[in-house]
């Protein structure tokens, strides 16, 4: 299957993804790498939204905190990683879903993300979630109308 334009859908499958480069903890979802030096996280799709948004680290204190880390999906480390960029919201390339906010501080940002199939996209817009509210980091996949 391919789109009108004859390149190719990137697959992304959902399965145990380790969040560290020691293997350990494993979370379930679609594997990602985020930031320079890449960072380890797996994102659960959400059907109610275009918005991917990750866990910022200082909600779990530590990435060694695996009773925090793992449920989430893994951190992110925004400081660590050299092509991160914040954007205000008002200049965010992303998609806001108007209805969606978790009451927690929103940084929106781009910055690389590579999938595990090989896909790599350079500023991707993502937002990042400085509380603990939620299940998990997700990647949107509500199609815009």
């Amino acid at each position: 299957m391919a789109c009108p334009n004859n390149v190719q859908p990137l697959q992304l499958p959902y399965k145990n993804v380790s969040l560290s480069a020691s293997g350990f903890p494993i979370a379930r979802g679609i594997a990602v790498e985020i930031g320079t030096p890449p960072q380890f996280l797996s994102l659960r799709p959400s059907t109610g939204g275009n918005n991917t948004f990750v866990f910022d680290l200082a909600a779990c204190g530590s990435a060694s905190n695996y009773s925090c880390t793992a449920p989430h999906g893994g951190v992110f480390a925004w400081r660590q990683s050299s092509t991160f960029h914040p954007v205000i919201e008002s200049n965010w390339n992303g998609t806001r879903d108007a209805d969606v906010d978790s009451g927690g501080t929103k940084v929106f940002f781009n910055d690389d993300i590579l999938f595990s199939q090989g896909g790599e996209i350079y500023g991707y817009p993502m937002d990042v979630d400085s509380s603990q509210y939620g299940a998990s980091s997700l990647v949107g996949c509500l199609a815009s109308h």
